[in-house]
C-alpha cells in the first residue's frame, strides 16, 4: 500500500476476518505498508487524511478481501488453526486412502485435508480417526495437519475387519488444541474405504 498523492497522513489498519472491528497496525508509520504474516486471514483498510489550503479531511478506503498465505515449499498456504475462531469452523474437506480399495488386513495410508468456512487450509489441526465398527482397526495417534492442511494417519486392521466387499466406515473429528472436544471450532464426519 502506498500514499496517496496530497495525503498528509496514511494510517494502514487491520481488521477482523469476519469485517469490521479495525485497529492502527503497531509500527505502521512508512509511506508504505508491506503485507505481514499478522494479516494473513484478516482484511486491511487505509485511512487517508488530506490536507490543502482550504483544511485538511479523512476517509477510510474499502476493506480488502481476506489476506491468504503465502504458498509454502510444498506448494500449499495454511494459517494456523489458532487463527480458526467462532464464527468460523473447521472442515474435512478431502479424504484419500491407500490402497484403496483394501483387499487385505494391510495397513491402509489415509489422508484427510482440514480447511475452515472461509477456504483457507489449516495447519495445526489435531485429527483422530476411528475404525467402525469398532474392534476392526487398531487405535491411531491424533495427528496434526501439516503445512498444506493435510494429516497423514495410519490405519491397522485387526484380523476382526472382514476381507468380504463391503466398506470400513470411519469416525473422523479435527479440532483445535485447547477447544472443547464437542465445542469450539471442532468438526466431524463419517467416510468410508472400500474392502475387497
Amino acid at each position: 500500500m502506498e500514499r496517496h498523492p496530497g495525503a498528509e497522513l496514511l494510517v494502514p489498519e487491520r481488521c477482523v476476518g469476519t469485517g469490521g472491528g479495525c485497529a492502527s497496525i503497531s509500527g505502521a508509520t512508512n509511506q508504505t505498508y508491506q503485507l505481514a504474516s499478522a494479516d494473513v486471514a484478516h482484511t486491511v483498510l487505509v485511512v487517508v487524511t488530506a490536507k490543502n489550503a482550504t483544511g485538511s479531511s479523512t476517509a477510510n478506503s474499502a476493506e480488502t478481501d481476506l489476506i491468504a498465505p503465502a504458498k509454502s515449499a510444498q506448494g500449499g498456504a495454511a494459517i494456523q488453526v489458532t487463527q480458526v475462531s467462532l464464527p468460523n469452523r473447521l472442515i474435512i474437506d478431502g479424504v484419500k486412502f491407500s490402497p484403496s480399495p483394501s483387499r487385505s488386513r494391510g495397513v491402509i495410508t489415509a489422508r484427510f485435508h482440514v480447511s475452515d468456512t472461509r477456504g483457507f487450509s489449516i495447519s495445526g489441526a489435531l485429527v483422530y480417526v476411528l475404525g467402525l465398527p469398532y474392534g476392526w482397526t487398531y487405535a491411531a495417534p491424533e495427528t496434526p495437519t501439516d503445512g498444506t492442511g493435510w494429516a497423514t494417519i495410519q490405519i491397522r486392521p485387526t484380523r476382526n475387519m472382514p476381507l468380504r466387499r463391503g466398506d470400513l466406515v470411519m469416525f473422523v473429528r479435527a479440532r483445535k488444541p485447547g477447544d472443547n472436544l464437542l465445542a469450539g471450532v471442532s468438526t466431524r464426519r463419517l467416510v468410508q474405504e472400500p474392502i475387497g
